[in-house]
């Protein structure tokens, strides 16, 4: 008859007979764990390492005793405690469970349970009728395959963050996925160099592919690399979104790869049929990506990994657990190589909460890149809206000259709520210059079903357009097609600004959304700031000053805006006039310095960080004298001094004065700009 420490002596042979056949498992060992002061001791425990790294404590019962107990809970919980254990797990012969460790209590319990349900449930062993296991081949064979399982499923656990299909911790999932995602890489991009060595045609298409991005003949081997990650995450990207958006349709084909048969053909089949019900900013076809060659081998392996993800429960995953996978697929590390930068959070809460607000009815981003003003104005607007996901989707657009982007820019939208019925984000493929009021774009209707197809919509007229346009010098448009760079020349010459004056390329950034931005609506962007003091700056602050209303131009001395770049930048919020200024017209100019951190003024009201940066942009707006706290330095300027001033000089005003210099420099200088 077998008792609980015959059943324990068992599992552990089973177990290590699994582990010696299995060396690559990398698990170190599984064995009793040292009796405690109180007596009790785990049945087993499984070490990464013996004695340093537990990754399991294992409590083992009779049939006759239930994975509900309290008292077999009780003691797994505080005996993987005890050894640093990340997961316990009950098994009863019959029934297996594994939980995550439960935070220790901030008042310690005489007795604990489980609160949150279990990682994973092994299904039931039916085979199993009785604790008197011994000489019951079949059952003893049962057994035995339990123990092998577990170890599979914990070794799961530590490598991928998922276990039966389901992923636990996002964070293990992401960072397993990147390193199979960046070996394929290599694999594609090998690949990529092999044929564009044999094919001028390729190396010119990929060169071309470069400047349309925004890249200056880069070397051959970072061209190779880069195509090669942005079409390997490009179409992991798109797998998950088509498994996690096919958990909620019925009309989509199910997502089946054979692995003999040429991958881009069963690809193509599968976004074709979701380009019928919408996001074609995610499956848009791309002419250099979706034809790039694939080496034998990293077909295999992205066909191979395809169906890993198959494999996995994105139905039911919380909207939380999926938001992180698609927010941290892609590394720090790798935008860089991905042509991708990204604004902080913090930075785009700063301008989206100057311009957007509950009477926002529509805002655009337009250089939209992954979305980021997109999802911070998307949580803007539900605090202050009651909209639906849907409503408020339909409020906000964004576009961008790039697919890479937009597709991730679509996915981060669509993950708010993935369980919408209404879920189609206004996100375009296409170069801001393009779009003009009373252009009309193809989207599902307001209220979308199976079936349905597209509406025309009409480009709106935006209450706020706030962004981080792209930062490109005039001189290097050069290198663009000779047609664009004459569209770009025509777009400064009829805002009456000369190109050879313009500094970057996001001047025309400011004139362009001025034309699509309503009376009274705002624009707020990041740009460098260097227009504030040279001499390219004429241009720019002469048209701010004669065809907008300047809110406020906001820097700050506590911290950069974008610490891993090597370009200072500034943020300006303007308005557009609601009827044509006059040259005597007369406002202040508001010039703001901010001196604490953006994390540090988000965490004040209480960590309420949109309360804190409303009542930083109100207490701004509404200061009509010199202001100095511990948050910020507010200098004011005369709207109608500094345009006269640079009609009269025609040189650059310098606006980073007023910014950043002490008073006792703004003294002995005599300047016009009042100071606290």
């Amino acid at each position: 008859m077998a008792n609980e420490l015959e059943f324990q002596g068992d599992v552990l042979k089973w177990m290590s007979l699994d582990l010696s056949s299995r060396p690559g498992l990398g698990i170190g060992d599984v064995g009793q764990e040292k009796q405690h002061a109180d007596k009790k001791r785990s049945d087993l425990i499984v070490w990464i390492t013996r004695d340093a790294d537990a990754l399991a404590a294992i409590e083992l019962k009779t049939l006759n005793t239930p994975l509900s107990d309290a008292a077999f809970q009780n003691d797994v919980i505080k005996k993987a405690r005890k050894v640093g254990a990340p997961f316990c797990i009950q098994w009863n012969q019959r029934n297996t469970a594994i939980y995550r460790t439960p935070l220790e209590p901030s008042e310690p319990s005489a007795q604990e349970q489980f609160a949150d349900d279990p990682l994973f449930e092994f299904p039931e062993l039916v085979l199993v009728t009785t604790k008197d296991y011994v000489g019951q081949a079949a059952m003893e064979a049962a057994l035995a395959e339990r123990a092998s399982a577990i170890l599979s499923a914990l070794a799961q656990l530590r490598d991928t963050g998922a276990v039966g299909g389901r992923i636990v911790d996002p964070s293990v999932f992401v960072a397993w996925l990147g390193h199979e995602v960046r070996e394929i890489r290599q694999y594609v991009a090998g690949g990529i160099q092999a044929e564009a060595a044999k094919r001028r045609s390729l190396r010119t298409q990929l060169q071309g592919w470069a400047q349309a991005q925004g890249t200056s003949r880069p070397r051959d081997e970072i061209l190779y690399e880069r195509a090669a990650a942005q079409m390997t995450y490009r179409i992991i990207g798109q797998a998950i979104f088509y498994l996690a958006y096919s958990g909620h349709t019925k009309s989509l084909p199910a997502f089946d790869i054979d692995p003999s048969q040429p991958l881009r053909p069963q690809l193509g089949a599968l976004w074709s049929a979701i380009r019928q019900i919408d996001y074609e900013a995610l499956y848009a076809e791309d002419a250099l990506l979706d034809t790039l060659p694939l080496s034998a081998l990293g077909e295999t392996s992205l066909s191979q990994l395809l169906t890993q993800l198959k494999g996995y429960d994105w139905s039911t995953l919380d909207a939380d657990v999926l938001g992180a996978v698609f927010e941290r697929l892609i590394p720090d590390t790798e935008r860089d190589l991905l042509g991708q930068y990204f604004t902080p959070p913090a930075l785009a809460d700063l301008i989206v909460a100057f311009c957007v607000d509950g009477s926002t009815t529509h805002v655009l981003d337009p250089a939209c890149g992954t979305g980021e003003f997109l999802v911070r104005s998307y949580e803007r607007l539900r605090r202050t809206t009651e909209d639906s996901h849907g409503e408020l989707l339909e409020s906000i657009w964004g576009t961008d000259i790039s697919h890479f982007p937009t597709e991730l820019a679509v996915i981060n939208l669509c993950r708010q709520d993935f369980a919408s019925p209404n879920n189609f984000p206004r996100v375009l493929v296409s170069d801001f210059f393009d779009l003009a009021p009373g252009d009309t774009y193809s989207f599902p209707p307001a209220v979308a079903g199976e079936g349905q197809g597209k509406v025309p919509l009409l480009l709106p007229e935006f209450d706020a357009i706030v962004g981080n346009p792209p930062y490109l010098r005039w001189q290097k448009l050069d290198d663009l097609d000779p047609m664009y760079r004459g569209r770009l020349q025509r777009i400064a010459m009829d805002a009456k600004v000369s190109a050879q004056e313009l500094l970057d390329i996001y001047v025309l950034f400011f004139i362009h959304a001025l034309d699509l931005v309503k009376p009274g609506g705002r624009i707020g962007f990041v740009t460098s700031n260097a227009w504030l003091a040279t001499e390219y700056g004429v241009a720019l602050q002469l048209f701010l000053l004669r065809d907008t209303k300047i809110v406020a131009i906001i820097g700050s001395e506590a911290e950069p805006f974008f610490p891993q770049a090597a370009i200072n930048t500034v943020v300006t919020i303007l308005e557009r006039p609601v009827s044509p200024q006059q040259e005597t017209d007369d406002y202040a100019l508001r010039f703001v310095s901010l001196k604490k951190s953006l994390a540090e003024i988000s965490a004040m009201r209480g960590g309420d960080r949109w309360a804190a940066l409303d009542r930083l942009g109100a207490e701004v707006e509404a200061t009509t004298q010199p202001l100095e706290d511990d948050v910020f330095r507010l200098r004011l300027g005369s709207r109608q001094k500094e345009l006269a001033k640079l009609r009269n000089q025609m040189r650059v005003l310098p606006w980073n004065l007023p910014m950043r210099a002490p008073r006792l420099l703004l003294e002995a200088m005599a300047t016009d700009y009042e100071y606290a």
